[in-house]
C-alpha cells in the first residue's frame, strides 16, 4: 500500500519485501518474475476503450506504484486510450478516497453526473458512487460493454 500511496518506491517494496523475508536478491528477482509472470493485457478491452475515445472522454485511474507509467508507455502501449492516466503513487492518494475522485473529474474537466466510473474492485465503486458518478463493477468485458452502452444510450437514466 505504501508504494501504491508513493509513500515509497517499487523498488523500496520489493526490497523491503526481501528483508522481511530474509530473500537473496535472485530469491526476490524470481518472486517478482512470479509475480508478474501471468500479467496480460486485455487487448479486446483497450481497443473498446479506444473506440469510445473517439466519442468521449476516456480516463485511467489505477492505483499502482511509481513505475506504471513508464511500464504503460513502454510495454503496454495504450496511453492513446485516454485523455488522462492518473496514478495513485504520483498523486499520493488511493483509490476509493473521494479526493482522487474530485482529482480526475477536475483533470477530465466533467462533472461527476457525466462520468461512467468501471472497476473490478466494489469498495472503488462505491467510492465512485459517493462523488456523484454512475459507475460499473467491471466481471467481464461483455457484461461491462452491456452494462456501459445502457448507460451511455440513457437506459438507466
Amino acid at each position: 500500500m505504501q508504494a501504491q500511496k508513493g509513500e515509497i518506491s517499487v523498488n523500496q517494496h520489493w526490497e523491503n519485501l526481501a528483508r522481511q523475508l530474509r530473500y537473496s536478491p535472485q530469491q526476490i528477482k524470481d518472486l517478482v518474475d512470479e509475480f508478474f509472470a501471468h500479467d496480460e493485457l486485455d487487448l479486446q478491452l483497450v481497443e473498446y476503450i479506444r473506440l469510445l475515445h473517439k466519442q468521449y472522454k476516456t480516463g485511467l485511474l489505477s492505483n499502482a506504484w511509481d513505475d506504471t507509467r513508464r511500464v504503460i508507455e513502454a510495454r503496454w502501449h495504450f496511453e492513446d486510450a485516454f485523455d488522462e492516466i492518473i496514478i495513485s503513487s504520483e498523486e499520493g492518494i488511493l483509490k476509493p478516497d473521494p479526493r482522487i475522485f474530485r482529482l480526475a473529474l477536475g483533470r477530465l474537466e466533467v462533472e461527476a453526473g457525466q462520468v461512467v466510473f468501471v472497476d473490478d474492485m466494489q469498495r472503488n465503486v462505491d467510492g465512485a458512487i459517493s462523488v456523484g458518478m454512475q459507475a460499473i463493477r467491471f466481471h467481464d468485458l461483455q457484461q461491462t460493454k452491456l452494462e456501459l452502452e445502457r448507460i451511455l444510450n440513457g437506459l438507466d437514466k
